[in-house]
């Protein structure tokens, strides 16, 4: 196998992409890979992409995945979010986007015990 498609290898941008369309970029850059032997993963706001599942034999070689895979776990969603990855190395050698850290999600330290003496 290949891996990844050269779209998705060092995302810095979000992408929106049909599942099939994934589906068959995993296709193109993996011979051999069939429909039946992955499963895509997605979730959350936005279907966002969580991960392809992609089925082996004990002895490495592909295999349909079958009843591993419930399909109810799967991504049934037309079109999926494809986040950008937390690399700082870019393949086009140009510098990284600036970090931004005035917008942080994550909450302060905990105050509520300051002044007490706790």
């Amino acid at each position: 196998m290949s891996g990844c498609p050269q779209d998705f290898r060092n995302p810095f941008e979000q992408q929106t992409i049909e599942t099939r369309d994934l589906a068959n970029a995993l296709i193109r850059a993996n011979p051999g890979l069939r429909q039946e032997n992955f499963g895509i993963v997605c979730g959350g706001p936005g279907n966002r992409l969580k991960e392809v599942r992609i089925c082996f034999t004990k002895d490495g070689k592909l295999r349909a995945c079958g009843a591993n895979e419930n399909p109810r776990k799967l991504c049934s969603a037309q079109r999926i979010l494809v986040p950008p990855v937390r690399s700082t190395a870019r393949d086009d050698g140009m510098a990284p986007p600036p970090r931004r850290f005035d917008n942080n999600p994550l909450p302060g330290p905990r105050m509520d015990g300051v002044g007490r003496g706790i």
